[in-house]
């Protein structure tokens, strides 16, 4: 289903106009939904800057501030509405201070029926809000992605995108505390609906059922911050061991096990439509084992079923590999167990029934759904628990890795239909990071998984909550690895994502006192909250009230959570706290208020005090020098300390000095810097010019501050005063200088990349072009990043015929016959659509060696032509344009795929060449002779002592090799890490 239908259809109808409109975006884009055809290769237009600007202005200005200003006036109107309900139902509460409460049953009953009319509207656009957010929200994720496809080897707008979808609260926000809110509120409401009623045992029991069930939080961890994760439970938690049969010796101890979950889905993706929509009766089935599958561990197939009480039950059954394949086709029913329980008597026999209808309900479910495997997750498992205690369980998992499992592609399938799992995957006991897998079939997910299970009283541990609250963990409620391995690796089979999707590319980490006063904040805020409803549960008494620090607002103890209370109160504990001055008794004297004020406004002081100490110190020492002396008293002009000859301890006059030349070396470090940048820059080169400049004003201002430090300290210590040495400005510039130099100084990369490749190999050109997009790309962001292409020869068929060759469809019949032909053909036209290549597959074919020659020449050629040219001239070649080599390789490849011309024809390699800029008499004597023969011959034999068995093959660096036509990510990702080896 195209997306445009499924936002169709998703649209509630007293909001119609605010909602993305999607499709004047696509007119915009000029994509015809109806055709599927690109209007801007139909109508001849071609996408302008003007085009361009129209677009973005409407996604991100004006579709994405509507959406998100509509979401926040819902989301505020929602709140204002819910607390008109509490005014409603406030007259009914007791109250000592209210004088005349409703008492009258009528009455009563007749507002409680009028609010939970209300509350019956409000709680249905809070679900329509929350899928109102989440079909907008992946509207403008397809959008962009529509947009990058048609339009990204020059605009890219979803890195922009990602940036204001992190600023704006539309498809994050947490409707949790409303939900609270209108769960006390319907308590009361139903509550006051009853009186009078007498509640029967059956109900009475049923309320009681379920008291201690586990109550699931979940987490995404930093990578930086899971040692400190496991660090932190393990002071409370053991580490449970899964092999039982480990080494006594703690040193041979086993490592946590590698859990794999294949999860089950059909072609049209029902099950995971269902659990992001969230609908009743959602069901998930999985496949799970631990360890390696040849080491035969038991398979347990897991069925889960959410329920109207926001939990889920689970149908759970265990299998041995050998049985699997024929439980999924629903051949095995576990027959021999059955039978065998049945026979042991009558409590056997009731499990034994239990498991038959278990079995009866898996086989039916797969059935139903026609389910087969989808997707593969592995993750690494530590698990603590105290040995029998249950009340607190926590796992963590690290290296989550999410495999595409499926065949729905016929040509290409991830899983040999035949069988129940990826057999290769399997048997090789591949581990994380699984580097054999195809991109595009695995995402390997940056953050370590935390899950927090809590039953009975554990839900008072306070460690578990400063944990909870902590910097080194980020919520993330609702996350789950079948729908974000979904989302994930099939975005192009579902039309609706998980709202956790826009936070990836953020970074969760936190301050540690950012984390606590945000914390502070919403506990102020849940207090607020819960002082607005806890009359209605019997908590409006008269509220202790704290001050929260650095804010106004007061945080209502007693009508807070115990836990909350409690887990603010530690909080305030570790920090100062101020103290609220109470008000002077009448006719006090108004000074000793006043400094009473000034004393308790000391606190906020002492954080100055910290940061400038030189500073509160003057201060004081001013109002130290207005003191007036009794009479009699002289001022004796000199303190005691200061009396007698100067003694200064010699190893204070050395470590002022060895200061100052700490700066000379800065100084005379940054000044080299600034000479040999200038130098190498050029005169084209203006952003490496104005570093050079910027650098040789912090070398001299290293000196300079350097020797103006050294004077004033050495004063200082002459004076004996007491006096802090210290100064932060000529650090704080320096740290400056530093970020400065960080962010730059890994821009001078120059890339050498060496490309073995035939000219007629469709899969080079494809290759070609995608690292061309990702030069560009990575250009877009260095662009002092200078790339060097070296292109080596390779022969894909030694005994193809010279000139005037053969035909391309005979060939290709022969050699891959003629439906395996026509697959390719069709194939490599879509890729070559997306890359810009109009693939064409008429013509005819043969021997490249006389091409290669060619390509040989021109990069000799090259290297003539640069070494006899300035630095200048040949970094601004390499910057702006490609070499000579690459023209040629790139006007073969376009006559031989998309021109249909003939490869062993030297007037189609003599035009190449002149068009590339070589001249036509030297390019003429070339082709007449052999030249260069020798040469291509043996970088064809290197290559293949190289065990280079395909082409195209990207070498960087000499130290990285790229095989195959892979994505721009790839390109970019080996750029990274390269540019990063060399800053360090």
């Amino acid at each position: 289903m195209r997306f445009g239908k499924t936002l169709r259809n998703s649209v509630y109808p007293p909001w119609s106009g605010k909602y993305i409109d999607y499709h004047k975006l696509k007119v915009l884009l000029r994509e015809q939904d109806v055709t599927g055809e690109d209007a801007s290769d139909s109508d001849g237009l071609s996408w302008t800057e003007q085009d361009e600007e129209a677009f973005v202005q409407e996604l991100i200005n004006v579709q994405l501030d509507k959406v998100n200003a509509f979401q926040v006036e819902m989301s505020q109107r929602l709140k204002e509405r819910t607390s008109a309900c509490e005014a409603k139902l406030r007259p009914l509460v007791p109250n000592p201070e209210q004088e005349e409460p409703v008492t009258e049953e009528e009455k009563r009953k007749a507002i409680a029926s009028e609010v939970l009319q209300e509350l019956d509207g409000i709680a249905k656009e809070v679900t329509e809000l929350e899928k109102y957010s989440r079909i907008n929200f992946t509207g403008f994720l397809k959008a962009v992605k529509k947009h990058d496809r048609k339009r990204g080897p020059r605009y890219r707008v979803k890195p922009l995108l990602q940036v204001r979808l992190s600023q704006l609260p539309f498809n994050t926000e947490d409707y949790s505390p409303l939900v609270h809110r209108l769960s006390v509120i319907y308590s009361f409401a139903r509550q006051v609906l009853s009186e009078g009623v007498p509640e029967s045992e059956e109900v009475t029991a049923e309320s009681r059922f379920g008291h201690d069930a586990y109550s699931s939080y979940k987490f995404w961890i930093h990578a930086d911050n899971i040692l400190e994760v496991k660090t932190h439970i393990l002071r409370r938690l053991p580490a449970l061991i899964y092999n039982t049969r480990y080494p006594k010796d703690p040193a041979t101890m086993p490592e946590d096990p590698a859990i794999t979950s294949i999860y089950f889905d059909n072609p049209q993706f029902d099950l995971y439509n269902q659990k992001v929509a969230r609908a009743p009766g959602a069901g998930s089935l999985r496949l799970r084992w631990t360890g390696q599958l040849q080491d035969k561990p038991p398979i347990f197939l897991e069925k889960k079923i959410a329920t109207d009480d926001d939990r889920s039950r689970v149908v759970k059954v265990e299998l041995k590999e050998k049985h699997v394949k024929e439980f999924l086709q629903g051949d095995y029913k576990l027959d021999k167990i059955v039978h065998r329980m049945q026979d042991m008597g009558e409590v056997e026999s009731a499990h034994a029934e239990s498991l038959k209808n278990d079995v009866d309900e898996l086989h039916s479910f797969i059935k139903e759904f026609n389910l087969q495997p989808m997707l593969r997750a592995n993750y690494t498992r530590t698990a603590f628990q105290i040995p029998g205690d249950d009340r607190i369980r926590i796992s963590l998992d690290t290296n989550l890795a999410l495999i595409r499992e499926d065949s729905l592609d016929p040509e290409r399938p991830c899983r040999d239909e035949s069988e129940w799992h990826r057999a290769e995957i399997d048997k090789a006991g591949m581990k994380y990071p699984f580097s054999t897998i195809r991109t595009g079939e695995i995402v390997r997910f940056p953050h370590a998984l935390l899950e927090i299970k809590l039953r009975g009283s554990a839900h008072n541990a306070e460690w578990v909550k400063d944990l909870m609250v902590s910097h080194l963990v980020k919520e993330a409620p609702r996350f789950s690895k079948f729908l974000h391995g979904i989302a994930q690796l099939f975005e192009d089979y579902v039309n609706s994502l998980p709202f956790w999707l826009s936070e990836l590319d953020n970074d969760i980490r936190r301050d540690p006192e950012t984390a606590f006063h945000e914390e502070r904040e919403r506990l102020a805020q849940r207090a607020e909250e819960n002082m607005a409803v806890g009359s209605f549960m019997g908590t409006m008494g008269s509220p202790s009230i704290r001050p929260a620090m650095g804010t106004t607002t007061a945080i209502f103890a007693e009508a807070a959570s115990p836990s909350s209370t409690r887990r603010y109160s530690q909080a305030v504990q570790a920090r100062p706290q101020a103290t609220i001055p109470a008000p002077p008794p009448p006719g006090a004297d108004d000074t000793a208020a006043s400094s009473e004020a000034e004393d308790n406004a000391a606190p906020p002081s002492s954080r100055l005090k910290s940061l400038f100490p030189s500073f509160m110190r003057n201060g004081r020492r001013g109002h130290r020098d207005s003191v007036v002396l009794p009479s009699g008293v002289r001022h004796p002009g000199v303190w005691i300390k200061d009396a007698g000859p100067v003694r200064v301890e010699t190893k204070v006059w050395l470590a002022n000095q060895r200061t100052f030349i700490k700066w000379l070396h800065i100084s005379i470090l940054l000044a080299s810097l600034s000479l040999g940048l200038y130098n190498a820059a050029g005169k084209h080169n203006d952003i490496a010019r104005a570093l050079a400049t910027v650098y040789t004003f912090f070398a001299l201002f290293a000196a300079a501050w350097g020797w103006y430090m050294y004077e004033k300290r050495a004063r200082l210590i002459r004076q004996r005063s007491g006096r802090d040495l210290d100064n932060l400005v000529g650090p704080i510039l320096l740290l400056l200088h530093k970020a400065t130099f960080s962010s730059t100084h890994t821009t001078m990369t120059a890339f050498d990349i060496q490309i073995v490749s035939d000219t007629v190999c469709p899969w080079c050109y494809v290759g070609f072009r995608r690292l061309s997009r990702a030069i560009t790309t990575h250009r877009s962001q260095y662009p002092t990043d200078t790339f060097r292409l070296t292109w080596r020869a390779f022969y894909l068929n030694r005994e193809s015929p010279p000139f005037p060759g053969q035909d391309k469809h005979e060939m290709y019949r022969a050699k891959f016959g003629a439906e395996r032909t026509a697959a390719m053909g069709a194939r490599l036209a879509v890729v070559g659509e997306g890359e810009g290549i109009k693939f064409r597959f008429g013509g005819r074919t043969g021997r490249t060696r006389d091409s290669h020659r060619l390509i040989w020449w021109a990069g000799e050629k090259q290297k003539i032509d640069s070494s006899s040219s300035t630095t200048e001239s040949k970094a601004e070649s390499k910057a702006e344009e490609p070499s000579i080599q690459t023209l040629v390789v790139q006007n073969l490849f376009r006559a031989y795929f998309e021109e249909e011309k003939n490869i062993t024809d030297r007037s189609v390699l003599l035009e190449a060449a002149v068009e590339a800029g070589l001249p036509a008499d030297e390019v003429e004597a070339l082709l007449d002779s052999d030249r260069g023969g020798v040469q291509v011959d043996a970088e064809a034999e290197r290559a293949r002592q190289r065990l280079v068995s395909g082409v195209p093959y990207f070498t960087v660096q000499g130290r990285y090799a790229i095989e195959g036509a892979n994505e721009p990510e790839t390109f970019l990702e080996v750029f990274e890490r390269i540019k990063s080896e060399d800053a360090a």
